[in-house]
């Protein structure tokens, strides 16, 4: 599971923190432009899982396209 929080919000991008497991000792930070959907890793977190920021970047994307941007949310997987 990963969980994101809220980071910043402009006119031309999102900021998210995520937090690999909901564990709050480390987290990255993933920033996307509102205006495509371009993701940029600004903060990362050396030796993760690739598939916490896979499915940070993918929840991001959804909030997005819905033009959500709840102050966090998480998502599970199996």
């Amino acid at each position: 599971m990963v969980k994101i929080i809220l980071h910043k919000l402009t006119k031309e991008y999102v900021q998210y923190r995520f937090y690999p497991e909901g564990k709050d000792e480390q987290y990255g930070i993933i920033q996307v432009r509102l205006d495509g959907c371009e993701f940029n890793i600004l903060k990362d977190i050396p030796g993760i899982w690739n598939a916490y920021k896979f499915h940070a970047c993918s929840l991001i994307n959804k909030l997005v396209r819905e033009g959500q941007f709840p102050e966090e949310s998480w998502e599970a997987w199996y």
